[in-house]
């Protein structure tokens, strides 16, 4: 069953309840091995990150300066306090409102409206809060929830859903407390306290003296383990920062986020969406981009067992996936100012179909391969809901898709390896109607963003063990290529 990663969310600090009667029982001794949890795309690609206030008083703002300047010690991060609303990281003190963070330079690109509670784009609201300060909270509370906030600020997760943790939950007794104490579902429980972080996002270690675990009694555990309230930055979250924003250029960085596929990307609201994905299949992938179409770089790549299997126009560049696969057809480009429906007829009768196809720089650019049958190739203003729906009781299936000349581009396979399909329209981007297709078993392999509309493609039937959705502002094929596995 695949697992979805977003790569931006809302982190709440908070407490798994502790009675402090009871015994602690941790056995594991602290050493300098780096430990800990964390979200390397989240990570921010400069050291300079400015901070700004949106309310609160100069007593608060000193506290939070105070603070959140101990990460600055073992790592290359500033933290540049300035005046103007819309710094990297926008700092509430919210009463009522929860403390939290979003995750590390999803900051730069969200907020959240404090009214609504929504995640919205751009900068015009806050990106962290601390909803329970005032001049008379204590000192050690300060420290521990500026240390953790803004540790979640420079991209760390939170540790007590370390994969590799092993904590032995009580969920009756999990479940009960939290119906009791904040009216969640047992759905709910899982997502923000049981659901374990990806083993991508560990160094290999877990940390229950981290700044980011949340302490845990004894009452909520089978065999009695219990988290006591750290307060102070271990040394797992000294050494697993000074990696991730290492002071010495030279020195290692930690990379263990990769992925087999680049399975599909968009861009939509000024923001691209990247879906990575695990799989079983071994293809090797390489990507290029090209303000013009890199007509000799595919010859090449042809000429050495690869095939398009991706092919976009977006912000004025020509973006292309290939997979080098052993006994492929022959591929070949069909280009024309309109639609080739003529030409498609007689590549047809030659046992040629569409893999892919896009339009950029005035001009179709369509991908052809021999193999392929019986195919659909609609294209329309709106999205064709009841031609899809037919189709799928045809036992087709949508194998690649554009929204490209203001209409939906949509080629249908059948007898591919998707047992089932669905698909997610939406103005806003659909993150929790995908995890909950996901936990049914469904992975994404398609998606696309046209009049103002965000479109989804989920399939069962797929290799994909699990996928992660990187939000970014900028497109970087390095970025492509430090993912992708060799």
């Amino acid at each position: 069953m695949p697992k979805i990663n977003l790569f931006f969310s809302i982190l709440l600090i908070g407490s798994i309840p502790f009675t402090s009667n009871a015994q602690h029982t941790c056995s594991f001794i602290p050493t300098e091995s780096s430990r800990g949890s964390f979200d390397l795309d989240a990570r921010w690609q400069k050291s300079n990150i400015t901070v700004s206030f949106v309310n609160g008083t100069p007593f608060l703002h000193n506290k939070v300066k105070k603070y959140a300047s101990e990460w600055s010690k073992y790592a290359n991060i500033q933290f540049e306090f300035v005046n103007y609303q819309e710094a990297d990281i926008r700092v509430g003190f919210f009463q009522g409102k929860g403390s939290w963070s979003l995750l590390g330079n999803a900051a730069a690109n969200f907020s959240k409206n404090i009214q609504t509670g929504e995640i919205e784009p751009g900068r015009g609201g806050i990106s962290m809060n601390f909803g329970w300060f005032n001049h008379t909270t204590q000192e050690e509370e300060f420290a521990r929830t500026i240390l953790h906030e803004f540790g979640h600020a420079l991209c760390l997760e939170h540790e007590h859903k370390n994969p590799i943790a092993g904590i032995k939950w009580n969920l009756e007794a999990l479940h009960q407390y939290y119906l009791k104490n904040d009216g969640w579902s047992p759905n709910e429980v899982y997502h923000n306290v049981l659901k374990p972080n990806s083993e991508d996002q560990t160094n290999g270690e877990y940390d229950p003296w981290s700044i980011m675990h949340y302490p845990i009694s004894p009452n909520l555990t089978l065999d009695g383990y219990g988290v006591d309230w750290n307060r102070a930055l271990s040394p797992g979250d000294i050494k697993l920062i000074g990696q991730l924003y290492p002071k010495q250029p030279n020195q290692p960085f930690i990379s263990t986020k990769s992925y087999s596929h680049l399975t599909t990307l968009t861009a939509g609201e000024g923001l691209w969406k990247l879906v990575y994905s695990k799989s079983s299949d071994p293809s090797g992938e390489t990507w290029m981009t090209s303000p013009e179409f890199p007509a000799p770089s595919v010859f090449q790549k042809w000429g050495e067992q690869y095939q398009i299997t991706h092919l976009s126009y977006l912000n004025d560049q020509w973006q292309i996936g290939l997979q080098q696969l052993s006994n492929q057809p022959p591929q070949l480009c069909l280009t024309n100012t309109d639609f080739p429906k003529a030409d498609l007829l007689n590549y047809g009768e030659q046992g040629y179909s569409v893999a892919c196809l896009t339009f950029g720089q005035k001009k179709w650019v369509l991908v052809l391969s021999k193999g392929y049958k019986n195919q659909f190739v609609h294209t329309s203003t709106e999205f064709p809901e009841t031609q899809v729906e037919k189709k799928w009781d045809e036992s087709y299936r949508i194998t690649s898709l554009q929204f490209v000349e203001d209409q939906w581009c949509l080629i249908m396979q059948k007898n591919t390896e998707y047992l089932g399909q669905t698909y997610l329209l939406s103005t806003e981007f659909p993150s929790s109607e995908i995890e909950e297709r996901q936990s049914e078993g469904y992975a994404i392999t398609q998606i696309g963003y046209g009049a103002g509309n965000w479109l989804v493609v989920l399939s069962t039937g797929t290799p994909i063990a699990e996928q992660s959705i990187l939000t970014t502002s900028k497109f970087k094929l390095d970025d492509i290529k430090q993912r992708l596995k060799r």
